[in-house]
């Protein structure tokens, strides 16, 4: 699998908050720790089959927040109230 990179930089915030939201319903019900541990072990292993740089990926997240808190999108609002409550 190859990743365009321009992609990866430009992505939905919509579609992006809306996957996030799906993660975190899908381990809501497993202990904290595993919670953690399960989804760093994910996404690292995940980042080094595609063979992108984590810090890669975190950059491209952290403009995707900020865009999405620029255009009012509401999905990762939406995600830290979830985590507050059912978490």
């Amino acid at each position: 699998m190859r990743i365009d990179r321009d992609r990866l930089m430009n992505a939905s915030a919509e579609q992006v908050g809306r996957l996030a939201i799906a993660l975190a319903d899908l381990v809501q019900d497993q202990p904290a720790e595993v919670r953690v541990l399960g989804t760093a072990a994910f996404f690292r292993v995940f980042m080094d089959r595609l063979g992108i740089p984590p810090q890669d990926a975190m950059t491209a997240v952290d403009n995707i927040l900020a865009e999405a808190e620029r255009l009012g999108v509401r999905q990762f609002a939406a995600l830290r109230e979830y985590l507050k409550t059912d978490f």
